[in-house]
């Protein structure tokens, strides 16, 4: 049998059950001092060489100022063209979810972190056939 990879969503919720507030805004979760060990973090980040954002988590990270590098792949699931530039180790895929990340899934690597896109966490048929872990930390 091949190596199956864990798909992982890793989140967190503010108190109310929420991602972000209804305009975006992640101000609850990114202005609050991180908590020794800042949850597991570093050990998870070890675990994992591929991620999965939506287009609105993507464009909120670049805002942000992360990082992209070659080394952990980054698929942007999006319905809207991919900007005239973007990082290297960044990629836009206009593709089912589901299917692309079966495929990842199969191949050779680490875990992979579905880390963003309320759409695409909340896609419920895609939760309960393809991942394998759902962790959840609530502020």
């Amino acid at each position: 049998m091949a190596n199956k990879r864990k798909i992982i969503v890793h989140i967190a919720i503010s108190a109310d059950g929420y991602i972000a507030r209804p305009d975006g805004d992640l101000e609850w979760l990114t202005k609050r001092r991180a908590a020794k060990g800042f949850y597991g973090i570093g050990k998870f980040m070890n675990s994992i060489d591929t991620k999965l954002l939506g287009r609105k988590t993507y464009d909120l990270s670049v805002q942000m100022g992360a990082k992209f590098d070659t080394k952990t792949p980054h698929y942007v699931f999006s319905r809207r063209p991919a900007p005239a530039s973007f990082p290297a180790g960044v990629e836009f895929i206009s593709e089912a979810v589901g299917a692309f990340a079966k495929r990842l899934r199969t191949g050779k690597g680490k875990d992979i972190w579905i880390m963003g896109g309320g759409e695409i966490i909340a896609t419920e048929k895609l939760l309960s056939r393809l991942a394998s872990l759902i962790i959840v930390h609530r502020y």
